[in-house]
């Protein structure tokens, strides 16, 4: 594992260009409500768009990918399964925990800084 990658719409890359990854949430069942946990950012070492269950559901998030060498992250990048685990009775809203797909996802806790964001390009139209 020697990148991490992120899926997101082509209104956002210049923001991440600018900023690095800022805004993630993880959405979460919370006392029969949803709930957001900030700052987490979502990735996978999985740089094909098309394994992602929420980008083939018929969305149009995954047009830019962005690559973050693992190295630089390791201190605060979780293992999906690890991630939610740790939330208890609280569970991952919106989000198929197929392990088949989620082997390969992670989430990191914090901003990533744009200084360790390899590429933001373009995937699709």
């Amino acid at each position: 594992m020697n990148i991490l990658y992120h899926f997101t719409t082509a209104t956002n890359a210049d923001a991440i260009k600018k900023n690095g990854l800022t805004k993630g949430v993880t959405p979460v069942n919370e006392d029969e409500k949803i709930a957001f946990i900030q700052h987490t950012q979502w990735l996978t070492i999985d740089p094909d768009v098309q394994n992602q269950s929420w980008a083939t559901r018929g969305r149009t998030q995954a047009v830019v990918k962005v690559n973050i060498p693992v190295p630089l992250a390791k201190e605060k990048l979780i293992p999906f399964d690890i991630f939610c685990a740790a939330l208890g009775e609280r569970k991952v809203k919106g989000f198929d925990a197929k392990p088949e797909l989620t082997k390969y996802w992670y989430v990191y806790l914090g901003t990533i800084p744009p200084q360790w964001i390899v590429s933001v390009r373009k995937i699709k139209e």
